[in-house]
């Protein structure tokens, strides 16, 4: 097993863990939390909302965990769910609201006023989210010509001649045979992934699987199994395991797997790591299985040029069953596409939910696409495609390798896009989102239950049409509140070399 033992720059299993010490401090905190919810629901209890002539129904209302929204949620909800106002580039403006009661119930009540900020937080990895450009003049084209909307589903007359187009780059860009187009990219996943697996299957998806994939799986009906992220030796062994025992371990006779899939991610939009595709196609090969990759945030990001961590790892395309990936990210439009051989995508247009029942892409943002794709592929005759996956690459790797000499822990690969900087505490978390905000930078920060206990962050996300200027302000606003807040809890060496742009 020589090929799994291979180390890549990208393959970021091992992330430093949090200190001994820190992670007792969290704990406790939230025992401490949990001890007084617990009293503060004993003696103040919430009124029991009973619903009427609903006999045999579930409830519509939800009762409350106390403890998660009232001491927990609702403390740090500035974190997130920020409303903002214009197109999401390098620069955002925040809608300021102040907190307060309404109806005897906390809420928001918007000022007017509006915050420009240097935006860190949107995945407008490659720049192409803008008010004007040639991209932009394309999809007002489209209007004149195909209208805002074809009105009907992508297999009733509503696929258009831009959505063919679309469709046909699409599969040269990743190097696949053919491709599917679907308006939105969360249900790429949800609404295609049941159209490939059903009851009988089994499905081993790497525990950081985006919540889309798991939503498809569920489903399907199919049966999973979660590996550890970004574990080949885990996962060898729980293939070795399907096949050896079968569906039904425990019966006398021996029942194969109709199908064994494996569903991981280009890169992790939570902690930045880049999967290890060449040791997962090898171990896909030599077990017979099939590889589904959802590329959402390495499409257009990772690779000379921007054909995700395929290309990345200098992988063959035809060594994955399934290219998943959204154009939502690096294409600053909407929707994802399911790419692969033509027998597949022919089976896909049949029977995918997605084609039966929502309408098909709106024509503008197709066409929007379509010149992005254009230009990242070289064929408009210039070569601002590959200058803006450059400086993606430029500023992926500036950026982190100056926050790591801060002394704070980053997870992920260096060059992906999506940098998360551990703050541990919620408090710490809250207090740096903040501070941030004052300074004009627009962050967000994300923890439990989306992250595990110990690993709340304030995730940053990079784009092509970041000056050094801007980041050399963001990391020196960084350094400000690193110290105070107690973030440097890195144990590694730090470099005093100069990180040159």
């Amino acid at each position: 097993m020589s090929f799994l033992r291979r180390t890549y720059r990208a393959f970021d299993c091992a992330m430093e863990s949090i200190p001994f010490v820190t992670t007792v401090l969290i704990c406790l905190g939230f025992y401490i939390l949990n001890c007084i919810s617990a009293l503060s629901e004993f003696l103040f209890p919430h009124k029991v909302v009973r619903e009427k002539n609903r006999e045999g129904y579930p409830p519509l209302y939800a009762q409350r965990q106390r403890h998660v929204t009232d001491f927990l949620i609702r403390r740090v909800v500035d974190c997130w769910s920020i409303p903002t106002s214009g197109v999401p580039g390098p620069e955002i403006a925040l809608k300021h609201r102040v907190f307060e009661k309404i109806g005897g119930l906390p809420s928001f009540r918007y000022t007017g006023e509006k915050k420009k900020c240097l935006n860190l937080a949107s995945y407008n990895y490659l720049g192409f989210a803008e008010n004007s450009g040639r991209s932009t003049e394309f999809a007002i084209g489209a209007i004149h010509k195909y209208g805002m909307s074809t009105g009907a589903t992508a297999r009733d007359y509503g696929t258009v001649e831009i959505h063919r187009t679309l469709e046909k780059l699409t599969a040269e860009f990743v190097g696949a045979e053919d491709s599917l187009a679907c308006g939105m990219g969360f249900a790429t996943n949800s609404l295609n992934l049941p159209m490939l697996l059903s009851e009988g299957c089994l499905v081993l998806s790497d525990e950081q699987n985006h919540i889309s994939m798991i939503v498809g799986v569920k489903v399907s009906g199919a049966s999973v199994k979660i590996f550890k992220h970004n574990d080949v030796f885990h996962l060898e062994r729980l293939l070795k395991e399907a096949i050896y025992y079968g569906r039904n371990p425990l019966g006398e006779t021996y029942e194969p797997w109709r199908k064994i899939f494996i569903l991981i991610e280009g890169v992790y939009s939570m902690e930045g790591s880049t999967a290890p595709l060449p040791e997962i196609i090898a171990l896909k090969k030599k077990y017979k299985a099939y590889l589904y990759l959802d590329e959402a945030h390495s499409i257009g990001a990772m690779g000379k040029n921007g054909r995700g961590v395929v290309e990345y790892f200098g992988c063959n395309p035809k060594d994955v069953d399934i290219l998943m990936g959204t154009y939502t990210k690096s294409f600053g439009a909407s929707g994802g596409y399911i790419a692969g051989s033509k027998e597949l995508i022919s089976h896909m247009r049949r029977q995918s939910y997605s084609c039966k029942y929502p309408f098909a892409m709106s024509p503008p943002i197709a066409a929007h696409i379509v010149d992005v794709l254009n230009i990242l592929m070289g064929k408009d005759g210039t070569d601002l495609g590959r200058a803006r996956i450059a400086s993606l690459a430029r500023n992926s790797k500036y950026f982190r390798r100056r926050v790591n000499q801060l002394g704070l822990i980053t997870y992920g690969s260096e060059d992906s896009p999506v940098v998360p900087i551990l703050c541990c505490f919620y408090s710490k978390m809250l207090a740096m989102v903040r501070f941030l905000r004052e300074k004009d930078i627009a962050s967000i920060g994300v923890g439990y239950p989306v992250t595990s206990l110990l690993e709340c962050r304030v995730r940053i996300c990079l784009s092509a049409s970041h000056t050094k200027e801007q980041l050399d302000y963001a990391l020196k606003i960084i350094s400000e509140i690193a110290g105070p807040l107690g973030l440097k809890y890195s144990r590694q060496p730090t470099s005093k070399q100069l990180v040159v742009y």
